[in-house]
């Protein structure tokens, strides 16, 4: 019994030690903005929110676990004193409620905005969790009462002091109690022009990264654009019209946190491709496995399937569909199970693509791409991209798979630690492996 029990101990050690440089196990986040609506957010109200949506989006699709909170605060006598909704992955319930603030009350310069703090730096009302990087974000144009300025300051370091960082934006131009304020909590005051820029500080704290590293992480509003993307004819198949990112759920470690919004935002703005912001999890016996004809599976372990899940795959790759196996942070009982799911489905052994394979030129040009010499590294080599494939009777492509990891890169970032591919690689090297997928 002892015996056992320290081998699954040594077992456990192994599987720690596996996933201790991955990049799929980042610190989750947490985001709480404080927004002012007095009456004197009346003309910037929103266009405020829609900065506000715009800098969730942006830390929604690039942090891989991420919630949100929203406070909103008047001043004393006013409708509501505070008000506001708890941290919660429930991201359309919280752009519901910031959609229903409205400026009013108020009537002098100074604010309640200590009403605010201290409903956003409550574990009580937010349920902040403890393993999180933990992010405020005020959201004003008029400073405190001077009487609570101590209160407001005080309020604020001792949040810091429980890992909770405070940014401050303003509205309306420099008030120099914001830059306090944020100094106190530890973060930056920017201008609500910049504040992209907040995205980029708190994805730099939650990534444990140096903020030059996200200088041209987000593209500017408005600046998308499109290249024509090649002919999609199983899209043009669809009575729906757009494409739809289906994600496999099965028994076993199915779901590692990738950024998939960003990849199929780069697949809309880089290749023009009408598809569905979000992926879609399905499970092999659902109906709508068989309305698309895409399905992408990934993991750390083995792919368990039932007889009758196995069966139902089968029928998706008859039907004409496309599997497409990416092997997760250099996992060997992920890469073993994937080519052996390949037999069981198709009767045939995965093959390499040859370099004259049209997907190297299926979006960009690609022959040499940045691979890490390391798991988890940042020692590059340059070399051609791994694809393995079989293909139905027709000569399309049935099943794909990456041996190298390639949604630990779908944030498009430029920094720190890197599976397989460097991050801008892996995005552009996914990228051009749909495109193939669709226009055959």
């Amino acid at each position: 019994m002892k015996r056992a029990l320290v081998a699954a101990l040594f077992f456990l050690g192994i599987l720690a030690a596996a996933h201790g440089d991955c990049e799929c196990d980042p610190r989750p986040l947490d985001v709480v903005v404080v927004l002012d609506s007095t009456g004197s957010m009346t003309g910037a109200i929103d266009a405020v929110k829609k900065r506000i949506q715009r800098l969730l989006e942006l830390l929604r699709e690039n942090a891989p676990r991420v919630r949100f909170g929203l406070v909103t605060y008047r001043d004393h006598g006013d409708e509501y004193l505070r008000k506001g909704i708890e941290l919660s992955e429930d991201f359309p319930r919280v752009t519901a409620f910031l959609r229903t603030i409205q400026a009013n009350g108020g009537g002098d310069t100074p604010e309640a905005v200590e009403a605010g703090l201290e409903m956003a730096y409550s574990d009580k009302d937010m349920h902040w969790d403890a393993r999180a990087k933990k992010i405020a974000i005020v959201v004003a144009d008029a400073p405190c009462h001077d009487k609570d300025k101590p209160l407001c300051l005080e309020l604020t370091t001792k949040a810091h002091t429980r890992g909770i960082v405070t940014f401050c934006i303003s509205v309306e131009g420099t008030v120099s109690f914001f830059k306090e304020l944020s100094a106190a909590g530890g973060g930056k005051n920017v201008d609500i022009q910049r504040a992209d820029d907040i995205a980029r500080h708190v994805l730099a704290l939650t990534l444990d990264r140096d903020e030059s590293d996200f200088k041209d992480a987000f593209p500017g509003e408005g600046t998308a654009n499109p290249t024509p993307a090649p002919r999609v004819s199983r899209m043009e198949k669809h009575a729906e019209g757009g494409f739809v990112f289906q994600q496999l759920h099965y028994e076993g470690d199915w779901d590692p946190p990738h950024a998939t919004r960003r990849l199929l935002r780069a697949l809309r703005e880089r290749a023009g491709v009408d598809c569905a912001p979000e992926r879609r999890v399905v499970r092999a016996t659902d109906e709508s496995l068989l309305k698309e004809p895409f399905l992408y599976i990934t993991g750390h372990g083995a792919v368990k399937l039932s007889d009758e899940e196995a069966a139902r795959l089968k029928t998706f790759l008859e039907k004409g569909g496309t599997i497409l196996l990416e092997r997760c942070c250099d996992s060997e009982l992920f890469d073993r199970s994937a080519r052996e799911l390949a037999r069981r489905l198709s009767g045939r052994d995965l093959e390499p693509v040859p370099e004259s394979h049209p997907v190297y030129r299926a979006g960009s040009a690609i022959d040499l791409l940045e691979h890490t010499r390391v798991h988890g590294g940042h020692d590059y080599v340059m070399r051609r991209p791994e694809l393995l494939e079989v293909k139905d009777a027709h000569g399309r492509p049935s099943i794909l798979y990456s041996p190298s990891d390639l949604g630990c890169g779908w944030s498009g970032l430029e920094a720190g630690k890197s599976c397989a591919l460097r991050e801008r690689d892996a995005l552009r090297w996914t990228v051009n492996i749909l495109l193939y997928v669709l226009s055959t």
